[in-house]
C-alpha cells in the first residue's frame, strides 16, 4: 500500500458529536444537569448515525488504499468515544471493513484519554463552566472551594471501569445484541499519572503519551490495520509525533474524521528510534527503526466553518 515498508496501520479517530454542546448552542447548560459533568454522551445523531457513518467510511478507505482490514478497535475510556467506538465497529461490520471470523470489541485504553489540562477541568469544573474548552469564570481569580470536588481527585477516579460502560453502552439495546461489545478483560497499556486539579497535564507531556501510544500499538499490531478513538488533542498530537508537523498541518478534527498513518520497521533508514522499554518488551526485546508514512489525513464527513463551535473546540 506504500512504498518501501509492507507493515501495518493506525486509524485515529474523533468521536462523534457532543450532546453538550448542542445544548450549549441552543442556550441550554448540560453540565448542572448530570453528577458526571466531565463525561458527556453523544448526541442521537451521533450515536446512531455519525458513527456508523465513520466506520463505513473507514471499511472504504481501507479497500481503496489496499490495507487490512481492521483487527483491534481502542478507545479513550470516556463515554463520548466508546460510544464512537460501537458506532464505528458496527459501520465496520456492515461495510465488510473487518473479517468475516473477527469480533471487535471495544479496549478502554487510557492512553488515548482527553488531555488532563488545565482547559479540560475548566470546562466542567467550575459552578458557571457550560463544557466550553479553556472556559474562564466571570470572577476570577478561580476560588479553589468553589472548584468541583471530583476536579481534585486522580483522572483515574473519573473512568468507569469496562463493566460499567458495558452496561452503559447495551442500555435500552435489544437484549444481547451488543452484550460483549467492551473487552471487560483488556487491561490499559498505559499507567495515567495522577493528574488532578492543580497538577494539570502538560502539553509536553500528552505528546509524550501519544508517542509513547502510537510505539507501543504499532508493535502490539506490527502487521495490522487497528482504529484509535479519542479526542481531539490526543488526534492532533499523534500526528505531530508521527510526522513532525505542525498540528495546523493537520487542522482542526471534525466530528467523525480520521487520519490512517501506515508503520513498518526498517534496518538502514535513520527513522524514529523505538528505545523505549515497554515498546521493545512487545517486540521481543529488539530495538528497531520505526517508519511512518502518512496515507490519509483529517478525512472529514464535513468540512469546519472557522466561526464554528466546533471549529474552535475541536474537542
Amino acid at each position: 500500500p506504500w512504498s518501501g515498508c509492507s507493515g501495518g496501520a493506525i486509524i485515529a479517530a474523533r468521536h462523534g458529536e457532543r450532546l453538550d454542546y448542542i445544548l450549549r448552542d441552543s442556550g441550554s447548560n448540560w453540565i448542572p444537569t448530570t453528577s458526571r459533568p466531565w463525561d458527556p454522551p453523544l448526541t442521537e445523531y451521533g450515536q446512531k448515525t455519525q458513527t456508523v457513518e465513520l466506520g463505513k467510511r473507514i471499511a472504504r478507505q481501507l479497500k481503496e488504499k489496499g490495507l487490512p482490514k481492521v483487527s483491534a478497535v481502542y478507545s479513550s475510556p470516556l463515554l463520548r468515544c466508546c460510544q464512537t467506538s460501537m458506532g464505528a465497529i458496527i459501520g465496520l461490520q456492515q461495510e465488510g471493513g473487518v473479517k468475516e471470523d473477527e469480533k471487535l470489541q471495544i479496549r478502554m485504553e487510557h492512553g488515548l484519554i482527553e488531555s488532563s489540562c488545565e482547559k479540560w477541568y475548566t470546562s466542567w469544573g467550575l459552578p458557571s463552566s457550560d463544557s466550553t474548552w479553556g472556559y474562564r469564570p466571570p470572577i476570577e481569580p478561580i476560588e479553589e472551594e468553589t472548584v468541583h470536588p471530583m476536579a481534585k481527585v486522580a483522572v483515574q477516579k473519573l473512568l468507569l471501569s469496562p463493566t460499567e460502560m458495558q452496561e452503559k453502552l447495551t442500555t435500552g439495546e435489544e437484549e444481547g445484541k451488543h452484550d460483549d461489545i467492551v473487552d471487560t478483560t483488556y487491561a490499559s497499556i498505559h499507567t495515567l499519572n495522577p493528574y488532578g486539579w492543580n497538577n494539570f497535564e502538560t502539553r509536553k507531556l500528552q505528546l509524550a503519551r501519544m508517542e509513547k501510544m502510537s510505539a507501543l500499538l504499532a508493535a502490539k499490531h506490527p502487521n495490522e490495520t487497528i482504529l484509535l478513538v479519542a479526542h481531539g488533542s490526543p488526534v492532533t498530537h499523534l500526528y505531530e509525533v508521527i510526522t513532525g508537523k505542525s498540528w495546523r498541518e493537520h487542522g482542526v478534527s471534525a466530528y467523525a474524521s480520521f487520519s490512517i498513518y501506515g508503520h513498518c520497521y526498517k534496518e538502514e533508514e535513520e527513522k524514529k528510534i523505538v528505545d523505549d522499554e515497554a515498546v521493545a518488551e512487545m517486540m521481543g526485546g529488539e530495538e528497531k527503526q520505526l517508519s511512518w508514512t502518512e496515507v490519509e489525513i483529517n478525512n472529514s464527513a464535513h468540512k469546519l466553518d472557522e466561526s464554528s463551535t466546533e471549529f474552535k473546540s475541536g474537542r
